[in-house]
């Protein structure tokens, strides 16, 4: 369930946000018109400078949870993790230096890492490629 609800989400991401579609345009295809652009201080740089640091800070505690994973399940948790990290940062920059790049950057990762955490615990738990 907690897959589905995940592809649901991003599914409606991606459409919703990355496509400027208003919800009730995505069955006729007509382009809305343009958001009005929001300023940096509708969340001032006092939060989101923290926040990138914090961030940061999580990604070099995941590559070392990495490092020290002793099997490899730890490593596939690791690698989740570091990617749910690295799509907050992408997040967290595309918010700060406006641009919307980094969203498109954040969905295709968080779609992959979805893809890859799926095969890899399928892979394990069937116990090879041929199992």
């Amino acid at each position: 369930m907690n897959a589905v609800l995940r592809v649901v989400v991003l599914t409606a991401i991606y459409l919703l946000v990355l496509t400027s579609l208003h919800p009730g345009d995505i069955l006729t295809g007509l382009p809305a018109a343009p958001a009005p652009r929001v300023p940096l201080t509708a969340m001032p740089a006092v939060v989101v400078v923290p926040a990138m640091v914090w961030v940061t800070l999580l990604l070099v505690a995941g590559g070392l949870v990495l490092v020290r994973a002793r099997d490899v399940q730890q490593r596939v948790v690791a690698l989740d993790l570091l990617a749910v990290v690295a799509v907050a940062l992408l997040a967290l920059l595309s918010y700060f230096w406006d641009v919307g790049y980094y969203l498109d950057a954040a969905v295709a990762l968080s779609l992959l890492s979805f893809v890859a955490t799926v095969a890899a615990a399928r892979y394990l738990a069937s116990g090879g490629p041929f199992g």
